[in-house]
């Protein structure tokens, strides 16, 4: 049985993992600290398992991150020796209005959003390959700077390439950073303290490396694994969806589940070949037109039109079709008779930038519009046999 002195050991050496050489300077755990690495703890768990679906409020966070970072290195670049009197202040101030502008900047390019995040992802993964060494692993200045740069750079070049998977990697790596520093707020190893040195000038920053470093890097590289290997399968789930999507018309002349379709969709099909997709056609040979097919494709937009094709099934007999003399909003260019109910899609998006798809049939989106229809008979000719 141990004894109560080899108990003590332990515990000590188990306490001390995380503090040794760091009892120096060891900061009280305030209100603040505990306000901050709530926040930080809430948002890095957030990148790191839903950074990828969220994506406007990444680049919102990442921006905010960002700012503030080049705002505290500014700070801590030019702060003269003496301090300023209202020092805590200022830093607070002046980072937090930088993040705000920067992470609202970052909002307007959301088109770029990618890019954007293949160079943050890029930066934190050089400000991360020079942390596991005292001092940096570059001791110049320039050597530093060219290293974050260049990696900054080297993520925007494989986002071209590798597209969403580079905005997952950016993500859980920002959201690994958030989540460490934050889980330092609490356990006061003097991770945030000591990283900080990073960003300054000089060929001798005094960047220190212990047991509490080495464990909050080990913190941190977890956490990216963790993120990484949870959000990879909702990436593919994702890509899944992104196929051609084949819209159903219900009770009128483009197919029903009941009925041939006027322009193509035989034996029953309810997938008429002006919503449908090619492999719902059913093309009688040598029709053309006036029916047109679009393939759809499904992005962070919703369902989007890929490309059209025109001059596909001209119906066998003349069937009066109404002419709308307002234009009915649905996938297709073709009019639609008074019984005909298309199924069209309505996008809504929330707070956060996700895209919803919700699917209608097209009365009841244009419910509140009278839309009058005359019916008018098309005048068709019969399509010449093909020679054999």
């Amino acid at each position: 049985m141990a004894s109560a002195s080899q108990l003590i050991t332990v515990q000590s050496s188990f306490t001390d993992f995380f503090s040794s050489n760091y009892n120096r300077i060891q900061t009280p755990l305030s209100w603040q600290r505990v306000i901050s690495g709530g926040v930080l703890l809430g948002f890095g768990v957030l990148l790191c398992l839903f950074g990828f679906r969220y994506l406007r409020f990444s680049l919102l966070l990442t921006g905010f991150i960002g700012g503030g970072i080049a705002a505290f290195a500014i700070l801590t670049n030019t702060e003269p020796d003496g301090l300023w009197s209202n020092r805590i202040l200022i830093y607070v101030a002046v980072c937090i209005a930088a993040g705000l502008l920067i992470g609202v900047l970052m909002l307007g390019l959301n088109k770029y959003a990618t890019w954007i995040l293949g160079g943050a992802g890029g930066l934190a993964l050089g400000v991360y390959i020079l942390s596991w060494r005292a001092g940096g692993l570059i001791h110049n200045t320039a050597g530093r700077i060219g290293l974050m740069a260049g990696a900054a750079a080297l993520g925007m070049f494989l986002s071209i390439f590798l597209g969403k998977l580079t905005t997952i990697f950016a993500t859980v790596l920002i959201g690994g950073y958030m989540f460490t520093l934050g889980l330092d707020m609490f356990l006061r190893t003097g991770f945030l303290e000591n990283y900080k040195h990073l960003f300054r000038t000089g060929n001798n920053v005094p960047y220190q490396m212990y047991s509490g470093i080495y464990g909050m890097l080990g913190v941190l590289s977890l956490t990216f694994l963790l993120g990484y290997l949870f959000q990879i399968p909702l990436y593919f789930l994702h890509k899944r969806r992104q196929r051609r999507h084949a819209v159903p018309v219900f009770n009128g002349p483009y197919g029903a589940s009941n009925r041939d379709s006027q322009y193509g969709g035989q034996n029953g099909s309810q997938y008429g070949s002006q919503y449908g997709s090619r492999d719902h056609l059913g093309v009688p040979q040598n029709q053309g037109a006036p029916a047109e097919y679009t393939c759809h494709g499904y992005n962070e937009k919703g369902y989007q039109p890929v490309y059209s094709q025109n001059n596909l099934n001209q119906p066998q007999h003349g069937a009066p079709v109404a002419s709308s003399s307002t234009h009915v909003t649905h996938i297709g260019s073709a009019p639609a008779t008074s019984s005909d109910k298309a199924v069209v899609f309505e996008e809504k998006k929330d707070w956060l930038g996700r895209t919803k798809v919700v699917p209608r049939l097209a009365q009841e989106t244009t419910s509140t519009t009278t839309t009058t229809t005359t019916t008018q008979p098309i005048q068709t000719t019969q399509p010449t046999q093909p020679t054999h």
